[in-house]
């Protein structure tokens, strides 16, 4: 069983990435954006096309954080055209943004399913009782890395501490002189660029189609629900309990019924502490 538990927490750290994504954008512009699975999925079949012509891994890499940065900028531009910006207006814009993304990548490339292979070694040893494969460790690596990454930028940068400001109270945040459109730009590149990677590494473990990265989307919206809405610790440790519930589902039961725990997990939590686990306090905008 702690194999399955370890395995778990490695996908669930990068459940919890691709949640910070999110809340990158939702600290920003107050957006939840629900086209981030199919950004995703345009991003890493762009990545793929070009493994396949190439068979450049680090220019396909660079690709796909190209165009998850374009996709986020494109995003933000396009939700600025928007003259009523109540949350379901805008909610519903990203509904259609993805939609229209999916369907692009649906004339591109079709159904047809690709992998993507990571640069790692392969093989394994023992840690202690469990057998850790190297790219599994490897990826658990640079996933503490980049969660790190995010918190240093979000903590110790002008363009984070402005992000806090905005969170705490946008109107505040303009009275001190904080360009917060500019910050809204910057929110969705960085937040595109860090879910990207997350989809980068967590593909290799499943598969690329149309629909998976949609599903690992979901799956850190869930991560962001039981940890707290704009709180990036709380992300992480709700994709951790994610990655984890889901593998224990498969192991104990089904893997057909882990959705069911994702949804039972997220009700449980919703029930038991409506703010999530480890909520971020918001002044309300005035």
């Amino acid at each position: 069983m702690l194999q399955v538990v370890f395995q778990g927490i490695v996908t669930g750290l990068l459940y919890g990435i691709a949640g910070l994504g999110l809340v990158f954008i939702y600290r920003a512009t107050g957006v939840v954006n629900f086209a981030h699975g199919n950004m995703l999925t345009l991003s890493l079949f762009g990545m793929a096309t070009v493994i396949a012509l190439h068979g450049s891994f680090l220019l396909a890499l660079v690709v796909a954080v190209g165009i998850a940065a374009l996709l986020g900028a494109a995003t933000n531009a396009t939700l600025g055209l928007i003259t009523e910006r109540d949350e379901l207006n805008l909610v519903m814009a990203t509904l259609a943004i993805g939609l229209m993304m999916r369907g692009l990548v649906t004339l591109t490339w079709g159904s047809q399913t690709r992998n993507i292979a990571l640069p790692f070694p392969g093989g394994g040893g023992h840690l202690g009782p469990v057998f850790v494969e190297w790219s599994q460790l490897i990826t658990l690596i640079l996933g503490v890395v980049i969660a790190a990454s995010a918190f240093l930028l979000i903590n110790k940068t002008r363009i984070g501490l402005g992000m806090r400001a905005v969170f705490e109270s946008e109107p505040h945040a303009r009275l001190l002189g904080i360009p917060v459109r500019r910050l809204r730009v910057y929110a969705w590149v960085l937040g595109s660029i860090y879910a990207t990677l997350a989809a980068v590494l967590v593909v290799p473990q499943t598969y690329l189609s149309e629909n998976s990265l949609v599903t690992f989307a979901l799956v850190s919206f869930a991560a962001i629900t039981i940890g707290g809405l704009g709180n990036m610790f709380g992300t992480l440790v709700g994709g951790v309990l994610m990655g984890v519930a889901v593998n224990l589902t498969a192991l104990w039961f089904s893997s057909s019924l882990a959705n069911t725990a994702t949804l039972l997990l997220v009700v449980a939590v919703l029930y038991l502490r409506p703010q999530g686990l480890l909520s971020a306090r918001r002044i309300s905008k005035v």
